[in-house]
């Protein structure tokens, strides 16, 4: 019987060249947090939020493993705070449903492709801008994060490697089945007979009279 895995917990991570630093760790993963040892508040709400997006991503990661990485805001006030998420859907739905209940006009004012695990990665970056769920403060780090979005270059930006594609199958050769070579070959040799051409019967003549 396997070891049950441990939830996402907090530690304090000591170094020799710099003050302590609460960081995330769960399974395998270590996410620092970059919260010094007082602030163990705050690095409470980046676990939660850690925890909240990780179970989120495991429930659509088998509808959507690749979609979009979005952030929508207002594109005429550069102050207002920006939604960045994921969808697998079309982006044009995502901004209606965020759009309910919002009395200002939102739009999506960045976006690119990217695998579901992306958005994971993206809200650790961003936490500390992070206001509420999904919804992160204007900053200088957002707007590198927006401007990566718009060049393709997100993943890059993010650190995160990217897998080279799957060498294509090889080709294999179908080849007959054992002995079908020789049982062909064989009735190639066979002589043919040679059919008589059809010839119908001639006509005999009826008697008048005859039954």
């Amino acid at each position: 019987m396997g070891r049950p895995q441990l939830p996402a917990r907090l530690y304090l991570r000591s170094s020799k060249n710099s003050a302590p630093r609460w960081v995330i760790r769960y399974r395998d993963t270590v996410v620092s947090t970059g919260c010094a040892e007082h602030e163990l508040a705050k690095a409470e709400e980046m676990l939660a939020a850690f925890d909240e997006t990780r179970r989120r991503v495991k429930r659509r990661r088998h509808r959507y493993p690749t979609g979009h990485i979005y952030f929508i805001s207002r594109p005429d006030d550069p102050s207002y705070p920006v939604k960045v998420g994921y969808t697998g859907a079309s982006l044009y739905m995502r901004v209606a449903n965020v759009q309910v209940g919002n009395p200002h006009r939102l739009d999506v004012i960045a976006s690119c492709e990217a695998h579901y695990t992306t958005e994971l990665k993206l809200h650790l970056r961003l936490g500390e801008g992070r206001l509420l769920g999904e919804w992160f403060a204007r900053s200088e780090l957002l707007q590198e994060a927006m401007s990566a979005a718009k060049g393709g270059r997100l993943e890059e930006w993010l650190g995160i490697v990217s897998m080279p594609p799957d060498p294509p199958a090889p080709v294999i050769e179908k080849r007959p089945a054992r002995g079908t070579e020789r049982v062909l070959a064989a009735a190639s040799r066979r002589p043919t007979s040679a059919k008589r051409p059809y010839r119908p019967a001639a006509a005999v003549d009826t008697p008048t009279g005859a039954r």
